[in-house]
């Protein structure tokens, strides 16, 4: 019998780096990440995301990596699939998930971080 595991990869180095005094779709200036700050964000993200049951009960998994960019308000507003999974369901929650995150933003903030689901024999 097969239990979910959702893995969760914190994607550190290539994955999560703002530029410092880029600017967001508005204009107004990114605030630069830090890895502590990627640390946080992810966690809080991966507290959102749920194995979707149709995933599961297929047997789906994939690695869906995201750019998010929040508002001083913390408020999210984009989120863009950077690496599909191939599968519709599963970069489907990680967005819907990233729209329900609280994130611990200072300033305008864009990153990116990848979330992975996987379902293991124990």
């Amino acid at each position: 019998m097969k239990n979910k595991i959702l893995s969760l990869i914190l994607a550190v180095g290539l994955l999560g780096a703002a530029v410092p005094a880029a600017a967001a779709d508005d204009g107004k200036t990114v605030s630069a990440v830090s890895a502590a700050f990627k640390a946080e964000a992810h966690k809080a993200l991966a507290s959102q995301v749920s194995y979707p049951v149709e995933a599961e009960e297929a047997g789906i998994e994939g690695v869906v990596g995201v750019r998010i960019w929040v508002s001083p308000k913390n408020i999210v507003r984009r989120v863009q699939v950077i690496r599909s999974s191939g599968s519709p369901i599963l970069d489907n929650e990680v967005v819907k998930a990233a729209y329900r995150t609280t994130f611990p933003v200072k300033g305008w903030t864009e990153f990116e971080t990848k979330i992975n689901f996987s379902l293991k024999d124990e």
